[in-house]
């Protein structure tokens, strides 16, 4: 197996599989003309938004999520040379103005240490958010954390400190917090380089609140699948929504390498208030390195699973997947749709992000190339384009002002007809300062 290093700063390394390693390098900065809005386009341009204190290296725009008209931005420093512990930023609709999308404010831990990676991991849901922070050491190195913040703590818009979240069996490099998902009373916690089963397997944590008291957000169940083998990377990509939650585990081998796949838990199966594991899916068209989990998005009965180095006619284009709880039959969770980009190409990373609604799915490409190597693209689809129930492909997005190696797409998420996108290495003033771009679905 083949990994990508991301942390070499402490004993203890947090590390992630390659997947768009290819793209890794700084490059020149180039200063291409602005693009003409395609007017033909799905969505509409609502905001570019950057980091009010942007430094270089930031990568700014590394995670989102957006719900309603919140909007949360975490980074990714850990190439920056000043040894920073993370940040995140929260943006809402109306601040500064009708629909101007302004910060309302920087978060940073209560307890923040150099390389935490705070801000590495986000989620918000109304009037909540969760930070992940994966090499937080708390009980030792690298274990992780998350915290979780709510609007009105400590006074009305505050957006102060609920709960710094660590898990009750954590372990040097555990890597806690490298991912998380947040939905009402319930937060999903990956811990992917937790040695469980087996080396570096994996491990996922879910919370909830009033676990333990009051508000407080205490640690409900670690959810496993049974026999997961080492370095499966299971939590590296989780999900909650209700009663249902999913976990890839991008690494798991299968019947090759790294062919990836990703399970799905329902609340109280197996008994009240237990999460059961109900389905593990893999991909029907497996090949060696296609890396399926690399991201996952439940909503409701939908379910989408990236898969971002899939083979295409022996081409490392990427892939999504599309299933539905009843597709073939009550709680199956059937495949409904594979999802291809009209103009694939070599290293896309189509399906690094994902995320869905009732009637759209966004996927990011971040190392989709052209005109501008490393643009990265976006792609819009549409339920029941093409016939009843079909997924199909709406068009493509590019930013209008993005330079080389920007990789526009890192990033998505999305809420009822506004979807964000991450651009982590955009150039503004400072060197992959990064951003966050704002959309509106036409209809």
């Amino acid at each position: 197996m083949t990994f990508r290093l991301l942390w070499t700063r402490k004993p203890v390394g947090l590390w992630a599989p390659v997947s768009l390693a290819a793209l890794l390098f700084s490059g020149c900065e180039s200063h291409p003309p602005p693009r003409p809005w395609n007017p033909d386009s799905p969505a509409t341009f609502l905001k570019r938004v950057m980091a009010s204190d942007a430094q270089d290296e930031d990568r700014f725009g590394s995670t989102v999520d957006i719900d309603g008209d919140l909007v949360v931005v975490g980074t990714n420093n850990m190439f920056a040379h000043d040894y920073r512990p993370g940040k995140a930023f929260i943006y809402s609709r109306n601040e500064g103005g009708a629909d101007a999308w302004g910060e309302v404010l920087r978060l940073a831990a209560s307890d923040g240490e150099d390389v935490d990676l705070f801000g590495y991991a986000v989620s918000a849901d109304g009037d909540k958010a969760i930070i992940g922070a994966g090499a937080e050491d708390n009980i030792d190195i690298d274990v992780g954390a998350a915290y979780m913040y709510s609007r009105n703590e400590g006074g009305t818009d505050t957006w102060g400190q609920m709960k710094k979240m660590i898990p009750s069996d954590g372990q040097s490099g555990d890597g806690f917090g490298y991912t998380v998902s947040l939905d009402g009373d319930t937060a999903l916690i990956g811990a992917p380089l937790r040695s469980e089963t087996a080396w570096a397997s994996g491990a996922a944590y879910l919370f909830a609140r009033d676990q333990g008291g009051t508000d407080n957000w205490g640690e409900v169940k670690k959810i496993l699948p049974a026999g997961l083998p080492e370095a499966a990377g299971y939590g590296y990509a989780v999900a909650v929504n209700g009663s249902k939650a999913v976990v890839g585990a991008m690494l798991e081998d299968g019947a090759g390498e790294n062919r990836g796949a990703a399970y799905i838990f329902y609340r109280d199966s197996g008994g009240p208030g237990n999460w059961g594991e109900v389905k593990k899916l893999t991909a029907f068209d497996a090949e060696d390195r296609d890396q399926y989990g690399i991201s996952v998005c439940i909503f409701e009965d939908l379910l989408i699973i990236g898969a971002g180095w899939k083979h295409e006619a022996g081409v490392e284009m990427g892939a999504a997947y599309i299933y539905s709880r009843n597709a073939g039959g009550p709680d199956n969770w059937g495949l409904v749709k594979k999802l291809s980009a009209s103009d694939g190409a070599f290293g896309d990373g189509f399906g690094f992000s994902v995320s869905l609604s009732a009637d759209h799915a966004i996927i990011g490409a971040p190392g989709k190339g052209g005109e501008i190597m490393g643009l990265g693209a976006v792609y819009v689809f549409q339920r029941d384009l093409g016939g009843l129930d079909n997924w199909g492909e709406a068009g493509k997005i590019v930013p209008v002002d993005a330079n080389e190696t920007c990789w526009f797409g890192y990033s998505t998420a999305i809420s009822g007809d506004r979807f964000a996108v991450g651009a982590p290495f955009k150039r503004g003033g400072q060197a992959h300062g990064g951003a966050v771009y704002l959309f509106r679905l036409r209809s």
